[in-house]
């Protein structure tokens, strides 16, 4: 019901416990993670008036502001982070949430997040460096064109 926007039917269920309001699916992804991740911004201000845990995680490390960042939907990106989501935490993959939402180049997101302060070297460190201790040599990790677009929007936006 969550991620379909029935607010009235995840009302009524809440009424009943608020125990649902933690369940997971398969993936670890509680109502939250799904209200976020369709824009379904009342259902989210809604769960969270219910506590909800805003930064709970899923399998992969993904929070509610994660899905809600790499789908573009700013109005649940701006509450999530008004009301305490964290816009640093990183996916499992080591991932932020203003890097998937440039990987999808959503620009008003991903401003949105660089307007709040978020470390800027930390959301362009799609270029790892990787060095081998035993020779001190130093490599570029590979990059996938989704987070080198990353980077570049970044850029663009700061410049």
């Amino acid at each position: 019901a969550a991620q379909h926007g029935h607010t009235a039917v995840v009302g009524l269920l809440l009424s009943k416990s608020t125990s649902q309001l933690h369940l997971r699916d398969k993936r670890g992804r509680t109502c939250l993670h799904l209200a976020a991740a369709n824009g379904h911004v009342e259902m989210v201000r809604g769960l969270l008036g219910q506590g909800a845990e805003i930064n709970v995680t899923d399998k992969q490390g993904w929070g509610p502001l994660h899905f809600a960042a790499k789908s573009g939907f700013l109005a649940c990106v701006r509450l999530l982070v008004e009301t305490g989501a964290t816009p640093t935490l990183e996916s499992k993959e080591g991932r932020t949430p203003i890097q998937y939402a440039a990987a999808e180049n959503h620009q008003e997101v991903v401003s949105f997040l660089l307007k709040k302060n978020t470390p800027t070297l930390k959301l362009i460190e799609d270029r790892k460096v990787r060095q081998s201790w035993s020779s001190g040599e130093v490599k570029w990790a590979s990059l996938e064109p989704r987070f080198v677009r990353c980077t570049v929007l970044v850029c663009k936006i700061l410049l």
